[in-house]
């Protein structure tokens, strides 16, 4: 195993998106992952490590939890301010917050 020295430091990003419509959560991951790879390329998106570990539906909203690369959050908010719509239905995604541990994000956000 690594040193933690030489390990990628991750950043965790809780995401809230709002419909208008009902979406499917996979649509929504499949259009966050595509957006993502398109705006950053797949070189990029590779080294970014990119990848959705919960999510929470409750009526037209949704909430994730996104892990990236610490280099890369800020292009990562970027690509998702670019989604407007998933399977033509409208959303609007923000971006409650960042934090270096999953722990410290669930109290905050």
């Amino acid at each position: 195993m690594l040193p933690s020295t030489l390990r990628e430091k991750k950043h965790y990003l809780s995401v809230e998106i709002v419909s208008e419509e009902e979406i499917s959560e996979n649509d929504v991951r499949q259009e966050i992952l595509d957006s993502c790879r398109s705006f950053l390329g797949l070189l990029e998106f590779a080294r970014a490590g990119i990848s959705i570990i919960s999510s929470r539906k409750s009526g037209k909203k949704f909430s994730l939890v996104l892990v990236t690369d610490r280099k890369y959050v800020t292009k990562v908010r970027a690509a998702l301010i670019l989604i407007s719509e998933v399977n033509g239905k409208k959303v609007m995604i923000q971006t409650k917050g960042v934090s270096g541990t999953l722990k410290r994000l669930r109290q905050k956000f």
